[in-house]
């Protein structure tokens, strides 16, 4: 809101500023992992999302960067699934099964 109490007008300029700013603020790899989400729309783990990118596994940072996303509010974890002997946490967009459960 502006001093005098009217909305301020969200412009094409405003939303670069905003695009810029989470490019700056978020590291590539969790742009990556909201986009990869956004993009499947199920359940993912931190081996999944490697696998996704190409990346080499248990080498990288995907699990630390799933933690600040979900600390951030991003990410919800959804469940643990036993696989080989390890536990692997599956996360989801925050709110992304309340759209599923909504419907087309």
């Amino acid at each position: 809101m502006q001093d005098d109490g009217s909305a301020v007008q969200c412009s094409a300029e405003g939303v670069e500023f905003w695009g810029g700013l989470a490019g700056n603020l978020l590291h590539p790899l969790q742009l990556q992992t909201i986009e990869a989400m956004r993009w499947i729309d199920q359940p993912l783990s931190a081996t999944d999302l490697e696998k996704i990118l190409e990346k080499e596994p248990g080498a990288s940072t995907t699990p630390y960067h799933f933690g600040r996303l979900r600390k951030l509010g991003v990410l919800r974890f959804v469940e643990t699934q036993r696989k080989r002997g390890a536990h692997e946490m599956y996360y989801r967009l925050s709110g992304a099964s309340d759209r599923a459960q909504a419907g087309p």
